[in-house]
Order: structure tokens, then C-alpha cells, then sequence
């Protein structure tokens, strides 16, 4: 990472409330805006936040990770089936888990998308985060992105388990270095709401940069909006439109919308 997070400012603190636009001292235009602050809008995606476990775009797809995925895909509805009283299909793998049978991953991809069929919900089964978490620990052991983005969401807000900053925040870390533009995001997300860190839009500018250079559309909407009020950056409309721009053709619709909110920049 170019930039490693400060540790010594790691604190032990609840998830930010809602509400603080106003205290965080967010410039008047964003007051009325509930909920996030900064260089997030209303309305956005929320974030951290886990992703859908896919094959970073950094990293190309191969057949056996995809075949991996399908395969483990298979098992998870295989075990929620079998919950729900149909039998198992004969041959299906299993492994001993904490609650009974469990179906196997070996390859970080089909353990991540286990896990995240298991937090989702598995055939109308009710989703199960505990479990979710041991899959995407053992994606992230594998040095699979996504699942150390996912299992760092988790742990930082506290889902299926205790809320834990330090760690939650070292799992985003090892997700952004790994290639995980949504692990920068949810990282600079962190800092700029003082979520389990002193708050720094200056460091949240920065990864919501290596978030869009990781084709993160969320990570260059969020930096187009620093660009656009000048947190943590220098005020400068111009790259404000560049990367709101780069945000909406990589399908993020709140920052088309800001775009056109904005419109085009006066002439000289």
C-alpha cells in the first residue's frame, strides 16, 4: 500500500452515527444531506459494504477459478436444500462445519462466493452471517480480495460477530493491497466518518483514489465530490467532472446524477 494506515491513530469506537454532517464540518450545500457526509451523497450505495465475490478486474478470469465458483455455488445451494429437507445430491463433497455438514472450498473464489451465499441466504433459508464470515476468512486466507474486503466490512460494523475496528480495518488493508477496489473505498469511507479512526478526509481522498484507479466507480464518484468541495484535495472543479465522470461510465448512477446536477463549468 502506498499510503499504510496510520495505526496509532486506530481508536476503539462505536460505528458513526448517522446525522453528522453538520459537527464534521461539511461545507453549508451538504448540511440538509442525512447520513453521509463529505464526499458521499445521499442516496449512494451504503458503505463499507461488502461486494459480490467476483474476479477482481485487476486479475484475469481463468476456467478453473471460474469453475471453482460454479462449483461452490452448487454447494451452497446443495446445503440449503438439504436444510430445507431435500435430499443431497449423491457425490457432493461435505465438510464438517460448526453446525453440521458444510460444503468444501479449497480455491479463494468458491470460498468467497460461499460466503456470500451464506450471508445473502441460501434457497429462501434466512441468511446466516456467522457463517458467511468463516468463508470469507478462509477466501482472504487465500488471498482472495473480495473475501478479505467482505469479512473486513463485517468485522468493522459489527455483522455476525463483534464489532472490532483494528481488525476489521487490517482485513480492508490486505483487500486493497490485494486488488480490492471496493476494500480502498470502504477504507476511505473509514476515515472520512471517523468509523473506529480519527477522522482524515486527507487519507479518505487517497484511497478513494486507488479505489478508482481499481475501477471502483463508487471510489471515483466519492473522489469526484472531494474534487468538488475541496476535502482533503485542493477545490478543483475540472477533476471534480473527470472523475464523477469516470464514476457514471463505470455505472455508479449517483454520480451521473451529480453530473447533471452540476452541469457543464461556466465560461471563461
Amino acid at each position: 500500500m502506498r499510503r499504510p494506515l496510520a495505526r496509532a491513530h486506530l481508536v476503539v469506537a462505536p460505528l458513526v452515527a448517522r446525522g453528522l454532517a453538520l459537527t464534521l464540518g461539511v461545507p453549508a450545500g451538504l448540511a440538509g444531506l442525512v447520513g453521509l457526509t463529505g464526499c458521499h451523497l445521499s442516496g449512494s450505495p451504503a458503505a463499507p459494504r461488502t461486494a459480490e465475490a467476483v474476479v477482481p478486474a485487476s486479475r484475469p478470469a481463468d476456467a478453473s477459478r471460474n469453475g471453482a465458483a460454479e462449483e461452490a455455488a452448487g454447494e451452497a445451494r446443495a446445503a440449503g436444500e438439504e436444510r430445507a429437507g431435500a435430499p443431497r445430491p449423491r457425490g457432493t463433497p461435505r465438510t464438517r462445519g460448526r453446525g453440521g455438514d458444510e460444503p468444501s472450498c479449497a480455491d479463494g473464489l468458491a470460498c468467497a462466493t460461499l460466503g456470500r451465499a451464506y450471508e445473502t441466504g441460501i434457497n429462501g433459508q434466512a441468511p446466516d452471517p456467522a457463517r458467511a464470515l468463516d468463508y470469507y476468512l478462509k477466501a482472504c486466507d487465500l488471498e482472495e480480495s473480495t473475501g478479505c474486503n467482505n469479512y473486513g466490512y463485517m468485522v468493522l460494523s459489527g455483522v455476525g460477530t463483534d464489532a472490532d475496528a483494528r481488525r476489521g480495518l487490517a482485513y480492508l488493508e490486505k483487500g486493497c493491497d490485494l486488488g480490492s477496489g471496493a476494500a480502498c473505498h470502504n477504507i476511505g469511507f473509514a476515515y472520512e466518518n471517523a468509523q473506529g479512526v480519527a477522522r482524515d478526509v486527507g487519507v479518505a481522498a487517497t484511497m478513494f483514489r486507488r479505489a478508482c484507479e481499481l475501477r471502483q466507480a463508487s471510489g471515483c464518484r466519492a473522489l469526484g465530490l472531494c474534487y468538488h468541495y475541496g476535502l482533503g484535495v485542493t477545490l478543483d472543479r475540472v477533476q471534480a467532472r473527470v472523475f464523477l465522470r469516470k464514476g457514471c461510465e463505470g455505472g455508479d448512477s449517483v454520480a451521473c446524477e451529480k453530473l447533471e446536477e452540476i452541469g457543464p463549468l461556466p465560461s471563461p
